[in-house]
């Protein structure tokens, strides 16, 4: 989740789910994209394809997140990874 006070929901896919879709899209490993943008926050669901390492795709995700540019006033960014299997992994 990413909390963008203030922000429409327009702001927030525009200045940063879209964003962060394209940055993933086309990684290895990824399976799906999935977001909601909504006014002072948006979500990235990402699910990881069955049998690729699950770690690997996390550092993957998290080096390309953390390399993205968004908004100043987006503030402090929050990256919460969860597995169905194992419950939080991040």
């Amino acid at each position: 989740m990413c909390p963008y006070p203030g922000a429409s929901a327009i702001e927030v896919e525009e200045g940063i789910v879209v964003k962060i879709e394209e940055s993933l899209r086309g990684m290895e490993g990824i399976e799906k994209i999935t977001s909601t943008s909504a006014d002072n926050w948006g979500s990235v669901n990402v699910e990881i394809s069955d049998g690729y390492d699950m770690n690997k795709a996390i550092q993957e995700i998290k080096e390309t997140l953390l390399m993205l540019l968004i908004p100043i006033r987006l503030g402090q960014k929050n990256l919460l990874f969860l597995n169905n299997q194992c419950g939080t992994v991040v």
